[in-house]
């Protein structure tokens, strides 16, 4: 859901979005550029706010107000309302991610954990499918009442609404009370983490974790080199991921494939194919204990596809 309604605007787009709600030919653009500012600067302060208040209750209340967010994208009627509602969407959504990595990581050893980040980041291709499909769909819509770019905002904004409220139903808020699991289950479970990442004060007593984040975790963060080696690795890894997640349907019209139809269509199998590439290297660096070689593999692979990209002449490769 959050990754239909970060890059449902570049669908809209491939509409008569632009024209309807009166925007320049730069203001998607730069809205998305705003949103930024938001969803980078304010993820350390709602994974804090998190791990004080609980991810079983973040996750679905930021969900809630950024479907609330999105569905108000359809009365956008002018720039400066466009600006102002991408800036409340990134910061409302800029602790997801972080925030479900540290959930994820207070239910599954390391070990087991890769392979499971890998499923939900790869999620992420799949909403960029299903955000091809459903526009899709909703584009055969003749509303007599609302365009088709307000439908798609309605619709999807909704949807993550539904799930915030699913989410706050079934999502434990520890191992040690999880409804799904059976006494001894929890039990093994709880035992499973301790000893894959005890915690223990100086007279060797287990300690809980506090759920606060100190200003001893942030100057921890970072001065670790290799912490801050990894932010830059992740930069250069995720920022040509960004762009086609937000601009591929207005990448596949500038190649030809001019209604909104057609490049909402074409959409899909690019993304299905990013989705089981995620898949298969999170599974094999599981399996074989391995990170770098998946990394340094996949990286390559996609260092080809933009030079083939870029040197290209004929769409249709």
């Amino acid at each position: 859901m959050q990754g239909l309604d970060k890059s449902n605007v570049g669908n809209a787009a491939t509409s008569t979005f632009p024209k309807d709600a009166h925007l320049k030919p730069n203001d998607i653009p730069n809205a998305i550029s705003c949103m930024a500012a938001t969803f980078v600067t304010l993820q350390p302060v709602s994974v804090a706010l998190a791990r004080r208040v609980g991810a079983k209750y973040w996750i679905p209340l930021i969900m809630i107000a950024w479907g609330a967010v999105s569905m108000a994208h359809a009365g956008i009627n002018g720039t400066k309302t466009l600006y102002a509602l991408r800036l409340l969407l990134g910061a409302l959504e800029g602790g997801f991610t972080p925030t479900t990595f540290y959930y994820l990581g207070t239910l599954y050893p390391h070990y087991m954990l890769g392979f499971r980040l890998g499923l939900f980041c790869g999620m992420y291709s799949i909403a960029g499918a299903f955000s091809g499909l459903i526009s899709y769909a909703i584009f055969h819509i003749n509303s007599t009442h609302l365009h088709d770019w307000q439908l798609l905002f309605l619709i999807e904004g909704g949807m993550t609404i539904f799930f915030a409220l699913l989410t706050l139903a079934v999502f434990p808020d520890k191992l040690s009370t999880a409804w799904f699991l059976n006494a001894k289950e929890r039990e093994h479970a709880v035992r499973r983490l301790a000893i894959d990442n005890p915690q223990f004060d100086a007279e060797g007593n287990q300690i809980e974790d506090p759920r606060k984040v100190t200003w001893r975790d942030v100057r921890d963060a970072v001065t670790d080199w290799k912490k801050m080696l990894l932010v830059a690795c992740n930069i250069c890894a995720t920022m040509p991921g960004h762009v086609f997640g937000v601009f591929l349907p207005v990448i596949l019209k500038g190649m030809g494939y001019k209604t909104a139809l057609s490049s909402n269509l074409m959409s899909v199998s690019p993304f299905i194919v990013g989705a089981v590439g995620v898949f298969v290297c999170v599974y094999l660096s599981d399996r074989y204990h391995t990170r770098s070689i998946p990394i340094v593999v996949s990286m390559a692979l996609a260092l080809v596809g933009f030079i083939v990209l870029a040197a290209s002449k004929n769409n249709t490769l």
